[in-house]
């Protein structure tokens, strides 16, 4: 096996969501769509977010949302 090979079985990720993703799946269609909205809009904050998702019943951490909203976690 090439490093190129190892580097595409270390990369890849079971399928599965983040704790954020599974909150988000919670939300009504109208609320999923403001919340996906507003992780696209770069002038909000996502602490923001992470504010008004834990008044909602969001029980991950700020850093979850962060990296959801990077598409750095495991759910991309």
């Amino acid at each position: 096996m090439g490093l190129l090979d190892e580097i595409r079985v270390a990369d890849r990720q079971p399928d599965r969501r983040c704790v954020f993703a599974d909150f988000v799946a919670t939300l009504d269609d109208k609320d999923r769509k403001d919340l996906l909205a507003a992780l696209d809009d770069l002038s909000i904050t996502s602490k923001a977010i992470f504010v008004v998702c834990r008044t909602r019943g969001y029980v991950g951490g700020d850093s979850v949302v962060r990296r959801h909203r990077r598409k750095e976690c495991v759910c991309h």
